[in-house]
């Protein structure tokens, strides 16, 4: 009987680390094993789907429906998202470092606490909002001789 209920408790535990470790929803399941085993899923599917504070540094999503996914503070660095439908996703404090929103289609203003330093814009413009100064001691206001 004790060790009956101790497995139960094993699986419930277990159950609970597997649902919130996994990404809450995806419109297609197997984008996400796709996604994981190749960084990269093109034309896929993951509406809905959480990816808050992962790493998918240089991820391939180019052409992926990701309406309402949720980038809450993920690492997007040097990430290509061209073409993406990111309509309703949440980007606050996600980091665009080099990443290539390309035709996108997002609202900008999602955009505004999220990180963008060399990142391209929907309109292929290059946005270096956020980047640091390549040298902080640089004297900007030099005397004149």
């Amino acid at each position: 009987m004790k060790a009956s209920l101790l497995r139960g408790v094993g699986f419930i535990t277990l159950l609970s680390i597997a649902i919130h470790t996994a990404p809450a929803f995806a419109s297609d399941p197997a984008a996400l094993i796709q996604l994981a085993a190749n960084n990269a899923c093109v034309r896929c599917d993951l509406s809905g789907a959480s990816f808050a504070h992962e790493k998918l540094n240089s991820v391939n999503l180019s052409k992926a429906n990701l309406t309402n996914a949720d980038f809450y503070f993920a690492d997007l660095t040097d990430a290509t998202l061209a073409s993406a439908d990111l309509t309703g996703a949440k980007m606050e404090g996600a980091n665009l470092t080099g990443a290539d929103l390309r035709s996108a289609t997002l609202n900008l203003g999602a955009l505004k606490l999220a990180t963008v330093c060399r990142t391209i814009m929907p309109d292929d413009e290059i946005s270096m909002r956020d980047c640091p100064d390549d040298n902080p001691y640089e004297d900007t206001n030099p005397i004149q001789p």
